[in-house]
């Protein structure tokens, strides 16, 4: 090729997506292999990649002894989060590894994980345990400003918290174990808001219960996830008001009875944006 046809052609160099780790039950599938550009606040292009664990819930992070289970670190593992050695392992082959200071000036670098996890949680130690039986008043409301389900007796407060902190205790467990691994930059997403119908609700999961009761448990689960976070240093994605009107799921976002669609991905990355810009990452 002549220098002159050489003269034709230009190279562009192009930075490689910055990779965002989704972790965990079967929420975290919508994101694979999500490409999306942040350009008003950050100038980056993020790369999602999903790793899905089937049956994830708050029994998966930890074994007999109390520590991270092996099915945690060899999930974390298989996502090249963490080495042979179990440490955190921010790799260094570009693409792999995020360059924080680009972002916030910080020096030290971390992988960006959002996790999955508190669902199953959710139907099977929580709603099951109340039985159909049972109604509860959420704790950021008044009697007077909840609404009960009339033909249902009320749990007292202290016992339906007691019991949820007990079931998302080795949740935040895990997370933290991870942190002090160095995944620093690690974040819990919030539960979606998908209300089945009582007979959709029976066939997936094999017992009974109300729309709303669901919905109630749901928001209970959400208001403890934040309170836990704040208190364990903890990045908490919330999308419940951004893929609601009225506390009730707009249609747009779902995908299936149980799964919000890729639609509703955005908002969770303009959550993690928002993160990204007035945090210390």
């Amino acid at each position: 090729m002549s220098i002159n046809n050489l003269q034709k052609y230009s190279i562009k160099t192009f930075a490689k997506p910055i990779p965002i780790y989704c972790v965990g039950d079967s929420h975290s599938i919508v994101y694979d292999n999500i490409y999306f550009t942040e350009e008003s606040q950050l100038g980056h292009s993020f790369h999602c990649k999903s790793f899905y664990q089937p049956g994830f819930s708050s029994v998966s992070w930890l074994d007999d002894q109390g520590n991270l289970s092996k099915n945690i670190i060899n999930l974390f593992k298989n996502a090249c989060l963490l080495n042979k050695e179990g440490k955190a392992n921010h790799l260094k082959t570009s693409g792999f590894r995020i360059d924080a200071r680009k972002i916030s000036q910080k020096v030290e670098t971390n992988p960006l994980i959002i996790v999955f996890c508190g669902d199953i949680d959710l139907r099977s130690n929580f709603l099951k345990k109340l039985n159909n039986e049972y109604d509860f008043i959420l704790p950021y409301l008044s009697p007077e400003k909840d609404i009960q389900c009339l033909n249902l007796k009320i749990l007292p407060s202290q016992i339906v918290l007691n019991l949820v902190n007990k079931i998302i205790h080795s949740i935040f467990e895990g997370l933290t174990r991870l942190k002090k691994l160095g995944l620093n930059s690690i974040h819990l997403h919030s539960l979606p808001p998908v209300i089945l119908n009582r007979k959709k609700f029976e066939t997936i999961n094999g017992f009974q219960t109300t729309p709303l009761i669901q919905k109630k448990a749901r928001l209970l689960f959400n208001y403890l996830f934040k309170q836990k976070c704040i208190e364990n240093n903890i990045c908490f994605l919330d999308t419940w008001d951004q893929v609601t009107h009225n506390g009730n799921l707009l249609n747009e976002y779902l995908l299936d009875d149980v799964h919000l669609n890729k639609k509703a991905c955005i908002h969770t990355f303009e959550n993690l944006a928002d993160l990204i810009t007035n945090s210390n990452y």
